[in-house]
């Protein structure tokens, strides 16, 4: 991901370059698209490497404008990956639990135990950021600034 999102970003650096315009959503786009490219020629899972890269730009804002160019080239990576015998991750699930009501009970206080984990550090990421308790450590701005 790293690395499809590094080269995003020289992409537009060099065309920013040479258009000479200001071309701030060209950057989100290529960004999310190179991070998508990463994420399914590594996993394999097209879709959810398309999910992700909008996601994490925004955290839990999608952009919109970038979900085609982000699902064609999830595919596309997924496609050269799938030609050149590339080995993802797959895992067998031999046995499923019994779905007695212990088993439930313990699903749905896991469930509710990490809602509320996510919706904390959702909720603490959001007012550090706002209050620029993190001044400096955000590198999605570095990225999106160069």
């Amino acid at each position: 991901m790293q690395i499809g999102a590094t080269v995003a970003n020289t992409i537009t650096r060099y065309v920013e370059k040479k258009i000479k315009l200001n071309i701030d959503d060209l950057k989100k786009i290529l960004i999310s698209t190179g991070i998508s490219a990463g994420f399914s020629g590594l996993f394999g899972t097209p879709f959810a490497a398309t999910i992700f890269s909008l996601e994490i730009l925004n955290m839990g804002v999608v952009e919109y404008k970038a979900l085609f160019p982000a699902f064609l080239a999830a595919y596309t990576a997924f496609g050269v990956s799938e030609y050149f015998e590339m080995k993802h991750f797959h895992f067998l699930i031999e046995k499923f639990p019994k779905n007695d009501m212990r088993d439930i009970t313990m699903f749905l206080m896991a469930t509710f135990i990490f809602a509320v984990a996510g919706y904390c550090f959702a909720f603490f990421l959001k007012n550090f950021k706002k209050n620029k308790y993190m001044v400096g450590l955000d590198p999605i701005k570095k990225i999106l600034e160069e």
